[in-house]
């Protein structure tokens, strides 16, 4: 009777799935706060900002996916 115990197996998906609203959520949000911070520094407002945003959009995304193929590879 250990955490790998099949009887688990949907607790273990649900805790997976819940994290995608948060990982999409999130990524977008860390690259705004990088590109503004950047953009202070480096005095090129909104370019860096728009930028990191894209890629933290794009990082979570790509998280996402493998949050539902590992939720998938297990059932």
């Amino acid at each position: 009777m250990g955490i790998l115990d099949p009887k688990y197996d949907w607790f273990r998906q649900v805790a997976l799935l819940t994290g995608i609203p948060m990982v999409l959520m999130l990524g977008p949000v860390c690259g705004y706060l990088i590109g503004h911070y950047a953009d202070v520094f480096f005095q090129t407002d909104p370019y860096l900002m728009i930028f990191f945003t894209i890629m933290g959009g794009i990082a979570g995304v790509r998280e996402m996916i493998g949050l539902l193929k590992r939720t998938s590879k297990n059932e």
